[in-house]
């Protein structure tokens, strides 16, 4: 009876166990010392300027250091960018040299902390300011991860607003949250020499404190195409970007699909406003990364960007490669590995090997209880070795406990295996992110030499030699901006038809990932995210006035109507590379999982059977109970 309620117990554990629903693999909030030293970090940068160092705190036991390295290194060779991963937080005596930018991330749990820490840097900065220079400007983009709160907002808003306060950072700032779809844009000092556009954000302001009423539907584009029709606007702070298949009204919030918007702001601010904006599945990521289109002309010191996911900031690298900016840099955190949940998402894999092992031997163990009689001592049976290792098959017991203690025995040694080997898996396989960048890497470094390095030759021969339009729809990042100044450069082209100017467009807008629908005389662009959603803005009143202003006219009369860019197919390029997911096998493990679920049920129903088979049967002694006759 004893054994019975182990058994039962044991599997009412492992059920409960593998029923709950663990997340998939996740980054683990930083903690507020983390936030401490990032603090610190932005007053020791301003204090020794020349030694451009900055401490992080980061977990010895992540696995990370040799894939990103890799992709560092790679992406190194260029010349323009440097990495420093640290491994733990140093606060004094080692000198640990970085690029000029770090990252700085919010919880929501230590406000108060942060900015009291900031305030005694920055007290300590004016006793001690001697290598501090507040000429420089930095650019400060704070992404809260995954969730948003009011918490979350109003501590990074507060933080930077209190170093921009106490003339510590001069520079613009865009605090974006990925949850609340919202962003606070602090405006530059335009009193500052370094900023070279001080009158421009002052005709920002002019335009865009506006009431309600006038910001409706109708009158969003106004600023546009008549800005004297708001002659006493002024910028608000707070612009609201909503996704693209919401459109959302008010006096700061526009549609992130409005190209227009964006393009008044490049305009009129100069690029000295740069967003920095992890994407999700609802944001087009190209509409954001036109603000990042120039920043070769910026005087940013310091570039802070806080990009959780790995793979995303794969991409912004490679968008930001080819340009020749060097005083901009970025530092890449290594993301906290959260151990215990690593261990339980291995564990819950290995269960089910656990549990199909348990119902294979409970069911050859009916079977060969129940036609033992049938077997002679010299038969060929898989449970043979258990007669054997009893010397006589005659000296096994045929009760019920006998056979659950067997089989509990087995189902513990099952069980503290894959405990065991869940636990090694976990602290030594690497998480998926890290596979999926060095797969990434790996596909770049083969077969895709056009991100990291300048692809004007690239696609000026593709040009020259192509007559068909093969866009594929595929996560690559390719920047054909630069193509297009190359050709200017070169003045081998010219601009006739409707046609032409959209495929010129398509550098001007400069979108991550291109898809044109055809025929060419269309007058849609199709962005397509790396999520696999689409949204379609017109162009024709923009192409209409490019061609006016005559964008163009430096070009030689020359009909390039039928050359197009050609691209490879590169839609199957990644299989290769591919490793499999536990998505891709979540529908067997549920069949097996509620299968074995059903199988269990049933030997819990046989076992209650032949409890209360053996208790009816007062009368008659019974050495042999049989309790899977129910289904045999």
């Amino acid at each position: 009876m004893k054994m019975l309620i182990i058994k039962l117990t044991l599997f009412s554990i492992l059920h409960s166990v593998v029923s709950f629903n663990i997340s998939d693999f996740t980054v683990e909030k930083n903690s507020a010392k983390m936030i401490y030293a990032c603090a610190g970090a932005i007053i020791r940068h301003f204090r020794d300027h020349k030694a451009r160092t900055i401490y992080y705190s980061f977990n010895k036991a992540l696995k990370y250091r040799v894939p990103l390295n890799l992709m560092f290194n790679e992406i190194s060779k260029k010349g323009r960018w440097s990495w420093t991963i640290a491994d733990e937080c140093v606060t004094t005596g080692v000198v640990t040299p970085l690029p000029t930018g770090f990252v700085l991330y919010t919880n929501g749990n230590s406000t108060n902390q942060l900015l009291n820490s900031i305030q005694m840097q920055i007290n300590d900065i004016s006793c001690n300011s001697i290598h501090w220079k507040p000429s420089l400007r930095m650019l400060v983009c704070l992404i809260l991860e995954y969730y948003f709160n009011e918490n979350q907002y109003l501590l990074a808003e507060s933080a930077i607003q209190l170093l921009w306060n106490n003339s510590v950072y001069y520079g613009d700032v865009m605090i974006m949250s990925e949850g609340g779809n919202s962003g606070t844009i602090y405006r530059a000092n335009p009193f500052h020499p370094a900023n070279n556009c001080g009158h421009r954000v002052k005709v920002v302001e002019e335009l865009y404190r506006c009431s309600k009423e006038r910001f409706s539907n109708h009158y969003i584009e106004s600023p546009f195409t008549n800005p004297d029709r708001f002659p006493n606007c002024t910028f608000n702070v707070l612009l609201k970007i909503s996704p693209p298949y919401v459109y959302k009204t008010g006096p700061h919030q526009v549609s992130g699909s409005d190209v227009k918007f964006l393009l008044f702001l490049e305009e009129y601010l100069g690029f000295n406003m740069t967003i920095i904006h992890k994407h999700n599945q609802n944001f087009n990521i190209s509409v954001f990364d036109r603000l990042f289109n120039d920043l070769s002309n910026n005087d940013i010191d310091l570039g802070i960007g806080g990009i959780p996911l790995l793979e995303d900031f794969y991409y912004k690298v490679h968008f930001l490669s080819s340009y020749d900016s060097t005083a901009l840099r970025f530092y890449l955190p290594k993301p906290r590995i959260v151990r215990w949940r690593m261990f339980i998402k291995v564990f819950r894999l290995n269960t089910w090997c656990f549990i199909i092992a348990t119902v294979f031997l409970n069911t050859i163990l009916i079977y060969y209880f129940k036609f033992k009689k049938y077997l002679k001592e010299k038969s060929i049976s898989f449970f043979t070795v258990v007669a054997i290792m009893s010397q006589q098959s005659q000296l096994i017991p045929n009760n019920v406990y006998f056979r659950m203690l067997i089989s509990g025995f087995l189902i513990t040694l099952f069980l503290i295996s894959t405990v065991f080997t869940s636990l090694i898996h976990s602290f030594t396989i690497n998480p998926p992110h890290e596979n999926y960048i060095l797969t990434l890497a790996q596909l770049q470094k083969k077969h895709l030499n056009i991100a990291l390095t300048p692809i004007t030759h690239y696609f000026v021969e593709r040009l020259n030699n192509t007559k068909e339009v093969n866009i594929t729809k595929w996560k690559v990042i390719i920047n054909l901006k630069k193509l297009a100044d190359e050709m200017l450069l070169t003045r081998e082209w010219t601009l006739l038809t409707r046609e032409n100017a959209m495929k010129l467009l398509l550098t001007k807008f400069n979108c991550d990932i291109y898809s044109v629908k055809e025929p060419f005389s269309s007058v849609q662009i199709t962005a397509v995210m790396p999520k696999g959603n689409v949204y379609r803005y017109r162009i024709d009143s923009l192409i209409k006035r490019l061609l006016e202003n005559g964008l163009f006219s430096s070009w030689q009369h020359q009909n390039i109507s039928d050359s197009v860019i050609k691209f490879r197919e590169l839609r199957k390029l990644n299989n290769k590379f591919r490793k499999l997911k536990i998505e891709d096998i979540m529908p067997i493990i549920h069949l097996l999982f509620y299968g074995n679920l059903i199988a269990t049920i049933v030997f819990f129903m046989e076992i209650l059977l032949a409890i209360v088979k053996r208790y009816k049967t007062k009368k008659k002694k019974l050495n042999y109970i049989a309790p899977y006759e129910f289904i045999l």
